[in-house]
């Protein structure tokens, strides 16, 4: 099991198990990349992917996972979100969702971030719009999960704090922010490859995969029915809010959110680690 998060800002540290079968996946991974939802987890996945297929010369594979000379085994989770939301009460005594301790303790782990005012946005209209896994809690209004002590932005915020907590301090682990990769693609990307032991970067298959990840190419993949995967996928092409790629726009939560739930955010705000570079 986990601890509770308890508090916002506390962190607790987590007392991790999982005795599912997916935990063979994690463990017989090379590297982890966790994140909240929305935080931009499939457009690094995209690119990831868009990487290692111009590497071996194949067509597009969202789930391509091996078979690449050099490619490390990549396990993407949302780790205690899926936990909290997305699992029975029985799945969560089994610890579903959670990395297992010894890969949570010894592979090379990347944190991808993104301003929880954007992040809960975005998570409103894709559990709305686009929610396929049957879920604990779904809000009715933004509001409702902003405000949600749950589920909402206080999580958000204290899911961030302990995931920095718990490997923060490990010379195997490594921040990523969205909006740093939005502003600088091939830099960002570039430098999540090195981490996890690509020493040789193919910069032609940089370039391609930052050119084919590109926001506007992939709305308009989405909006063509050209995106193969249903995980990238628009769930109502007539409907710009069921799109994968919706927005992708950094500070795009001021359009959402109104004065009283900003100030509501930037209060949450206030116990977030400073590590993260999100200003208040």
């Amino acid at each position: 099991m986990i601890a509770p998060l308890g508090s916002v800002g506390t962190s607790p540290v987590a007392v991790r198990r999982n005795l599912t079968r997916l935990r063979r996946r994690a463990n017989q991974s090379d590297v982890l990349f966790i994140s909240f939802p929305k935080s931009g987890r499939t457009w690094f996945r995209t690119m990831w992917a868009a990487y290692w297929c111009k590497v071996a010369g194949k067509e597009f594979d969202l789930r391509i996972e091996s078979g690449v000379p050099g490619m490390p085994r990549m396990y993407a989770t949302h780790d205690r979100w899926t936990h909290l939301l997305e699992a029975s009460s029985f799945k969560r005594l089994l610890g579903h969702g959670l990395i297992p301790p010894g890969a949570a303790r010894d592979k090379p782990k990347a944190l991808l971030v993104r301003d929880p005012r954007d992040v809960v946005v975005s998570l409103f209209f894709h559990m709305k719009k686009r929610g396929q896994v049957k879920r604990r809690w779904k809000p009715d209004t933004l509001q409702d999960l902003v405000r949600n002590p749950d589920f909402g932005f206080a999580t958000i915020c204290g899911l961030m704090n302990s995931w920095y907590q718990e490997w923060g301090s490990s010379d195997r682990f490594k921040l990523f922010r969205y909006e740093d990769a939005r502003a600088e693609p091939v830099r960002v990307i570039r430098e999540w490859l090195r981490f996890y032991g690509v020493t040789d970067v193919d910069e032609e298959a940089l370039a391609h995969a930052v050119a084919f990840s590109d926001f506007n190419a992939t709305r308009e993949r989405e909006a063509s029915g050209a995106a193969k995967d249903k995980l990238i996928s628009a769930r109502d092409v007539a409907d710009g809010d069921s799109f994968k790629a919706r927005r992708g726009k950094v500070g795009g939560f001021t359009d959402y959110l109104d004065a009283d739930d900003i100030a509501f955010c930037e209060g949450v705000m206030r116990t977030l680690d400073p590590v993260f570079g999100y200003r208040v």
